[in-house]
């Protein structure tokens, strides 16, 4: 956003609803696109089970969402990436708040691999 006033003035600004954050995501195309690319980039740093089991939440809960976290690994050995939102929503078609539930956790999952505390070094006391 930008902003060119040419008198003294004060701009107010107030979120009043979120909007790249629907409760529901019903479809694919409903998911915004920087939450698409951190979701994307999980998945695709998904190189083992252990990671989807340590890392996601939907590796863990409900058979549901193991059975989706196999998917999505069988589907990474197979063809190397998940390329798109469309691709992870096929692999299991979802209830638009099962289908959610699993982006948010991948978006949450996001924050925690790139969490920069994860590469500092601890510092040991001698």
């Amino acid at each position: 956003m930008i902003f060119s006033i040419k008198t003294p003035s004060r701009i107010r600004i107030e979120l009043k609803r979120k909007i790249d954050r629907p409760e529901v995501y019903r479809t694919p195309e409903d998911v915004p696109r920087s939450v698409e690319r951190k979701v994307l980039a999980v998945l695709n740093n998904a190189r083992q089970s252990e990671f989807l089991a340590q890392h996601i939440d939907i590796g863990k809960g409900s058979e549901n969402n193991k059975r989706l976290a196999e998917k999505i690994l069988r589907d990474l050995k197979k063809g190397g990436r998940i390329e798109s939102i469309k691709q992870l929503y096929d692999l299991e078609k979802p209830a638009p708040v099962e289908f959610t539930n699993i982006i948010n956790s991948l978006d949450k999952a996001f924050g925690r691999m790139t969490d920069p505390s994860r590469f500092r070094k601890s510092e040991k006391s001698e």
